[in-house]
């Protein structure tokens, strides 16, 4: 049986760590996402998009949607650059794709925009 030292598999691990943050810091300051969306403008941009989703009567699929998609929030983001595209309809809410996707990428903003659709229907 073949076996890797400890020393290796640490240095091993460290690499790909290393990889992956530079990674994510890359496509972060890369042209597709603004650098950074302060706190006012991400609540003023999740009032919009439940504001889009109540008007369109969608509240329980919407939910159920982000509910579902909440845990890979981050991976998410990431596949919506490639599906920018087809993310267009949302600019009718007054977000662009670059800021819904960076929305996205953090649970906390998705858990906020559930709370803010639940409270339209009680």
């Amino acid at each position: 049986m073949f076996s890797l030292p400890l020393t290796i598999l640490k240095n091993l691990m460290e690499s790909i760590q290393n990889i992956i943050k530079k990674t994510h810091d890359w496509i972060i300051e890369s042209s597709l996402f603004p650098e950074y969306i302060p706190t006012q403008r991400e609540q003023e941009l999740i009032d919009k998009l439940a504001k889009f989703v109540i008007d369109r009567q969608l509240q329980i699929p919407a939910i159920s949607f982000l509910e579902t998609f909440k845990p890979v929030g981050f991976i998410g983001s990431q596949f919506g650059i490639f599906a920018s595209p087809f993310l267009g309809f949302f600019g009718d809410a007054g977000v662009t794709t670059s800021e819904l996707l960076v929305i996205f990428e953090n649970t906390d903003n998705i858990e906020r925009l559930i709370r803010k659709i639940e409270e339209s229907l009680k």
